[in-house]
């Protein structure tokens, strides 16, 4: 997903351009709403109701919103406009020196710069927020960057939920192993040993369960992340269920909230996978949750871009992994 015209008319703007302090700046209202839906944090800092910052006066506000335009990839010049919005929008005095907004600008830089040096005694989680489009995966490459510096190409682990997010960041030229980024699931398969895949493998199921019948799955193009459509016409009933299970499953919600009807489906799938030695692509992460404490490779540090696309399944594999790690970016 990338950013509207709007938005991307906005950014335009401010390609190559000297910094510059204009008092009349104001930020689209369409972007703005785009940012306050997305991330409750940016949402809480415009209405000036961040009861966590430790300073509360405007300087402070200033300083949280730079913060999120250098994890959202804004320009400067972007920057120091929402900050001259956001002031006009709660009647305070601008600030016309220049100084000021470097000041700023610099100090939340140094926040970003910071992370892989910080004590991470009390969490070793971090994340990036930002609405899509606006750079957070150029940021996530200078934080890997700067992260095998510190550890080595193979203490880094990146992984990205759909393909074309992963193949992103690989063709960025990162300084990490090949076989160090990939999704989520292609980690787990290869920390798993390869198992036969489910989804790959349904001619048996098919003949038994006619009703039911499900679309073979090229086991590589789920490993990348690439999502059959959910309706093409051409959709078989045991297609649905299945995709209605690995939604609960990946819910983490209990069984005994399914309906009566998925719980047959899964009973049966179960029996089948476990009949030919199989797991589908929901078991790659689930039996990575349960059995598997340390992520492959035993990395120091771990990014996970695009972590808003994970489910409550995913994200928890991510923060079991990232407690053997010094801390992990997501």
């Amino acid at each position: 997903m990338r950013l509207n015209a709007a938005a991307r008319g906005w950014a335009e703007r401010f390609t190559d351009k000297p910094l510059v302090i204009n008092l009349n700046a104001r930020i689209p209202q369409e972007i703005l709403d785009r940012w306050m839906e997305a991330d409750l944090r940016f949402r809480n800092t415009w209405l000036k109701q961040r009861h966590d910052l430790k300073d509360q006066s405007q300087s402070g506000y200033d300083l949280a919103l730079a913060c999120f335009g250098v994890d959202a990839g804004l320009t400067e010049q972007q920057i120091v406009d929402l900050i001259i919005h956001h002031r006009a929008l709660h009647n305070q005095r601008q600030r016309t020196r220049l100084d000021y907004f470097q000041r700023t600008l610099s100090r939340a830089a140094g926040r970003l710069e910071q992370i892989g040096n910080r004590d991470h005694s009390l969490t070793s989680e971090y994340r990036i927020f930002g609405p899509p489009g606006t750079g957070k995966t150029t940021n996530l490459s200078r934080q890997i960057r700067r992260a095998v510096e510190r550890f080595g190409p193979r203490s880094v682990l990146v992984t990205s939920f759909p393909k074309a997010a992963a193949a992103e960041l690989a063709g960025r030229e990162l300084p990490v192993d090949p076989d160090r980024i990939g999704t989520l699931h292609s980690h787990c398969y290869r920390a798993l040993g390869a198992p036969p895949i489910a989804e790959a493998n349904v001619e048996d199921w098919n003949c038994k369960y006619r009703q039911l019948e499900i679309t073979p799955t090229r086991r590589q193009s789920k490993l990348d992340g690439e999502e059959a459509a959910e309706d093409d016409g051409q959709a078989k009933a045991g297609d649905f269920w299945l995709r209605e299970l690995n939604r609960f499953r990946g819910m983490m919600i209990p069984p005994e909230a399914w309906s009566a009807n998925l719980r047959d489906f899964a009973q049966r799938w179960q029996g089948y996978k476990d009949a030919l030695g199989l797991l589908d692509f929901t078991d790659l992460i689930e039996t990575a949750w349960r059995e598997i404490p340390v992520a492959p490779g035993n990395p120091a540090v771990i990014f996970a871009d695009e972590a808003r696309d994970l489910n409550k399944m995913q994200l928890s594999l991510i923060r079991k992994w990232g407690e053997y790690c010094n801390y992990f970016i997501v």
